[in-house]
């Protein structure tokens, strides 16, 4: 289990499908958010350990937002500790959100 400043990393995964048009965009938007990301076939990834104090759920969703007003219908933003925390995405441009 590991601790950043004495609270336990939570770990969170992304995927984001992107039109050609717009990866750079969207990795721009992710990258000054800290992440840093891959991108393979119009896709991109993140996989990050964060912590939860400093990334909660309302900046789960603004970055959903953020990446909505590009146009991204797809992609998902997943938190998990020991257990899944959190787990939103856009699904055929419709905001979605999955409690656990």
């Amino acid at each position: 289990m590991k601790f950043y400043k004495g609270v336990r990393v939570m770990i969170l995964k992304g995927i984001f499908k992107v039109d050609e048009g717009n990866i750079g965009l969207a990795m721009q938007i992710l990258q000054s958010e800290g992440f840093s990301v891959e991108e393979s076939n119009n896709t991109l990834y993140i996989y990050e350990e964060v912590n939860p104090l400093e990334f909660n759920r309302t900046k789960a969703i603004k970055i959903i937002e953020k990446l909505q007003e590009i146009g991204v219908k797809d992609c998902e933003i997943k938190a998990y500790s020991e257990v899944p925390i959190y787990h939103y995405f856009l699904k055929e441009g419709s905001f979605v959100e999955r409690l656990k």
